[in-house]
């Protein structure tokens, strides 16, 4: 287009060149680019697009972390869990999460949250975010097991009251 438009109204050298036409050669040019983006870089795949709306969409808590393990994004979910999604960007994740520093060890890692004035359990998952054997950052998973957590700690006083009911009777 920029070369046309040169050509059209004969500013710069592309002006003085009037038996030349460069429509062709721009065309090609601009054809070869835009394959190109497509192509190789995926620029109208529906990956992108349909990733956005569900890391939107999805009801656990989504973070991304770089390399050094700073926040650099957070679906509305973990927002919700964590605080404003402009406060946490740039955090280390360590001092948003308490337990982070143990996905290091563990495969998935058991927390507690003071969200909204009340306890909730969080279950962190980590998995690397790489590409072409290059480690670009990490994907944190946080999925909301308070109500899991609260049957399983019911369950074991209740089970200890039975032990404790049982060794009444047995003696």
């Amino acid at each position: 287009l920029g070369l046309n438009v040169l050509h059209l109204f004969a500013i710069g050298p592309f002006g003085a060149l009037n038996g030349v036409n460069l429509t062709p050669v721009s065309l090609t040019l601009s054809t070869v680019l835009f394959g190109i983006a497509v192509f190789r870089y995926r620029l109208l795949d529906l990956t992108p697009i349909a990733s956005k709306v569900v890391l939107t969409q999805i009801g656990d808590g989504v973070i991304v972390l770089n390399r050094s393990g700073s926040i650099v994004d957070a679906n509305p979910a973990a927002a919700a869990l964590l605080g404003d999604r402009d406060d946490i960007i740039g955090v280390d994740a360590s001092t948003v999460l308490p337990e982070y520093e143990q996905l290091e060890r563990d495969e998935t890692v058991l927390t507690t949250l003071d969200a909204a004035g009340a306890e909730v359990f969080l279950q962190l998952n980590r998995s690397p975010l790489s590409r072409d054997g290059q480690r670009y950052g990490w994907v944190v998973l946080l999925q909301d097991v308070t109500e899991l957590e609260t049957k399983r700690r019911e369950l074991e006083r209740q089970n200890e009251r039975l032990d404790a009911f049982a060794s009444v009777v047995s003696h």
